[in-house]
């Protein structure tokens, strides 16, 4: 019996869904300033403020479950004290 016969068969289904999902993402994040410039005929700026608004809402969606994962207790309390730190540093930047 190998060590991959313990891991369940949701664990690998997960993980080749995780996989494909990172790929198709990659993909489409380096295509898409070319499809919106050529074909949307957006300029540069409008681009730059749609990347910038995406990444905002990004990095404000894992603040707010930082947030709601700390007040529920689910890290030990060094490792809330150093997200909170990173997550400060990031608001700043």
């Amino acid at each position: 019996m190998s060590r991959f016969d313990k891991v369940p068969a949701t664990a690998w289904i997960l993980g080749l869904a995780s996989l494909l999902t990172d790929v198709s993402t990659e993909m489409i994040h380096s295509v898409l300033p070319n499809y919106m410039s050529v074909v949307l005929k957006a300029s540069f700026t409008q681009i730059g403020l749609i990347e910038g608004a995406a990444e905002a809402l990004a990095s404000l969606l894992v603040f707010m479950a930082f947030i709601w994962a700390s007040a529920r207790g689910c890290f030990p309390l060094w490792y809330r004290d150093w997200c909170r730190t990173i997550c400060a540093v990031q608001l700043l930047v």
